[in-house]
């Protein structure tokens, strides 16, 4: 079976480089659009919205809730996946950024099977 195109086709090549351009652009969009939805959600109460977050990597946080990533400060140099209370308010619909106080970092439990004997 033969290929419809030749190795290192320029129109097949400029038809790729054109589908990656568009995906990627798709993609941005979604992930706006998820943020500023997520943010909406946060936003309808007149308080700020106590949550609990999961921290990724690099001070980057995702609410537990909704798909919404946010950035946490506090929790950059805390191990991966900790787990911690926040209060999310000043709420930016047009930046699509949001203010993050942090209330409380839960410390993991350790079991009593690992835990070293005393």
């Amino acid at each position: 079976m033969v290929a419809p195109f030749p190795p290192r086709d320029a129109a097949l090549m400029g038809i790729a480089a054109d589908f990656e351009a568009c995906y990627s652009a798709y993609g941005e969009y979604q992930d706006r659009l998820e943020k500023y939805w997520c943010l909406r959600w946060v936003a309808q109460d007149e308080v700020p919205k106590q949550v609990f977050v999961r921290h990724l990597k690099e001070g980057m946080s995702r609410v537990e809730l909704v798909p919404l990533h946010l950035p946490v400060p506090e929790l950059a140099t805390h191990p991966r996946m900790t787990r911690a209370e926040v209060s999310i308010a000043d709420v930016d619909l047009l930046q699509l950024t949001a203010g993050v106080r942090v209330l409380h970092i839960e410390t993991p439990e350790v079991p009593e099977s690992d835990a070293s004997p005393t």
